[in-house]
């Protein structure tokens, strides 16, 4: 319990000037204390709202802002700190797909993002019921919780792309650096070599851009316009070193995730 305070309080005080974002589960399986799992991990975010919500010059109104076919591609490698609990750092790449901003005036202009690099850090708790009894045959705890299991899952995302625009303003180019974090909690039900499970997620995702050209040293930031989603997932245990998963998450994006992971 203490090494559990102590890795949250750590995670909080590195990451805690940052904003936060969206994360997938993955595996609902850590690696156990003192082990160490790798894996590769693919999603698609099929569409996600985003909001203007500071610049250091005067803007047009803008009505709506869509994120649209973003993606990443990463690699995740998982320690176990005990039997329950995994830290996990990832590296890949990502890219923030098509910005369309929507102005007031009905003129729309578009932001094309170009690959970048993506890396994080993250833990992953999770606690699966065993059914107990006490020496005069009392279920302490009920037999039908076999194979049930919940945990949550704690990720800070932070991403580079460079983008080009279109529209009105065609030709020009911004730095976009992106952060997420995310809170999530799941549920889940080991059922022979599959582990279903739901989960909510609280997530906050925010950009940054900086311009160049004629716009040199302005700025503008977008944060997520929603915040809570739902996420359904399931894993299938291949052998006991190999596992797959594939999860999609609603509400604050529509994304879908797969991937695999191999235990040492």
């Amino acid at each position: 319990m203490r090494k559990l305070f102590l890795t949250v309080a750590i995670f909080a005080i590195f990451f805690g000037r940052q904003s936060a974002g969206a994360t997938t589960i993955g595996s609902p399986r850590t690696a156990g204390k003192g082990k160490i799992t790798v894996g590769w991990q693919y999603e698609n975010i099929f569409n996600r709202r985003i909001k203007l919500h500071k610049a250091n010059r005067r803007v047009p109104g803008v009505s709506q802002v869509k994120m649209k076919n973003a993606y990443r591609s990463e690699a995740k490698i998982s320690y176990g700190l005990t039997d329950n609990l995994d830290i996990y750092a990832l590296i890949g790449t990502s890219n923030l797909g098509d910005i369309k901003v929507k102005e007031n005036s009905g003129v729309t202009d578009v932001y094309d993002s170009e690959n970048g690099l993506l890396y994080g850090l993250g833990m992953k708790y999770i606690y699966e019921f065993t059914p107990a009894s006490n020496s005069k045959g009392e279920w302490l705890i009920p037999f039908w919780t076999q194979g049930w299991l919940v945990g949550y899952d704690l990720q800070y995302l932070r991403q580079h792309n460079d983008w080009k625009t279109g529209g009105s303003f065609h030709g020009y180019g911004s730095e976009a650096t992106s952060y997420e974090w995310s809170a999530t909690g799941f549920i889940g039900k080991r059922i022979y070599n599959f582990t279903p499970y739901l989960g909510v997620k609280y997530s906050d995702f925010r950009i940054k851009t900086k311009w160049g050209g004629v716009d040199e040293g302005n700025y503008e930031k977008y944060k997520a316009s929603k915040h809570l989603g739902l996420l359904a997932g399931t894993s299938y245990r291949i052998n006991n070193k190999v596992e797959a998963f594939v999860e999609t998450t609603l509400l604050s994006e529509k994304s879908v995730s797969a991937g695999i992971t191999y235990r040492f």
